[in-house]
């Protein structure tokens, strides 16, 4: 008698593993040994690392620079009389543009755990939306049987109502 009451108790006592004892199991080691539950969360959800690089082009603005070529003209000015010591000879006008190329690298980091928790979460508001949908798809076919049945009542009301009277 004694052995198998000391099995049953001890076979419910280990059955008792619920996830508030879990928690609390997890919250004791954390203060205890901060190292080791750290070092086991990184392994099993270690971070998620991704870089991208990508090269942009900018257009740089079209400059137009009009120019002139002063020449001097000292050797006319022995032979000719006018005094004109120097000329502005116009040439065509140059443009130039400045292009940018540059090389944006990101760096993205996620949290594995964490989107680990938030598909969990998601998982299981899912199946509770699909259960309240379900619920209200009961209680609308209920209320609609339940209109037109009154409906029905209404009228065979109505149709005695009517014989009686035309009696």
């Amino acid at each position: 008698m004694k052995p198998t009451l000391l099995l049953s108790l001890l076979i419910i006592l280990s059955s008792c593993h619920t996830l508030n004892w879990a928690k609390k199991g997890i919250e004791k080691r954390d203060i205890m040994y901060p190292e080791v539950v750290a070092s086991i969360c990184a392994s099993r959800y270690n971070p998620i690392d991704s870089v991208k690089e990508v090269i942009k082009y900018l257009p740089g603005q079209t400059i137009t620079k009009d120019s002139f070529i002063t020449v001097n003209c000292d050797s006319l000015k022995k032979v000719s009389p006018i005094k004109i010591a120097t000329f502005k000879i116009p040439c065509p006008s140059s443009s130039f543009r400045v292009d940018t190329f540059f090389k944006d690298v990101e760096i993205k980091t996620s949290n594995k755990g964490q989107i680990y928790l938030l598909n969990k979460t998601n998982d299981s508001l899912f199946i509770e939306n699909n259960k309240i949908q379900n619920k209200l798809n009961k209680r609308n076919s209920q209320l609609t049987k339940a209109i037109a049945s009154l409906i029905l009542l209404i009228a065979f009301i109505c149709i005695i109502i009517y014989k009686k009277i035309i009696k």
